[in-house]
């Protein structure tokens, strides 16, 4: 995780940390379930009900697009009706919580203040 920090690029918008944060190696336990598709396609993209802030493109497809997802749908109080869903969301934020402050620290050192404004929302909403 550290090296991934250190290594990476200037991520000026929320999205793009969202998008960094769900590909780390902490959450190599978590799985794409073929049940679990259609609840976080429905959570993705859904003409009839409230969706995530930042939709991804197409369907879901691998296990960073459904961390993804679910921290989206959990940060914006989106409910998650599936059990096992809310079983990793609840995984990703013990882990989100480490990541974050992890995150924080790495963005203080190199000075990307609009990245390191973003990685303060992110860890204050207690991911």
């Amino acid at each position: 995780m550290m090296r991934r920090f250190v290594s990476m690029t200037s991520m000026d918008s929320l999205k793009e940390l969202l998008s960094f944060v769900s590909g780390c190696k902490e959450f190599d336990d978590l799985v794409l379930r073929v049940t679990e598709k259609r609840s976080l396609n429905t959570l993705n993209a859904d003409k009839h009900r409230e969706t995530i802030r930042f939709p991804l493109t197409g369907k879901i497809k691998s296990t960073e697009m459904k961390i993804n997802c679910l921290i989206q749908a959990t940060l914006g109080c989106l409910p998650i009706l599936e059990m096992s869903l809310s079983q990793d969301a609840q995984k990703i934020f013990r882990n989100g919580v480490r990541i974050t402050r992890c995150l924080v620290d790495c963005l203080m050192i190199s000075g990307s203040f609009s990245s390191l404004s973003n990685a303060l929302l992110l860890a204050l909403k207690h991911l």
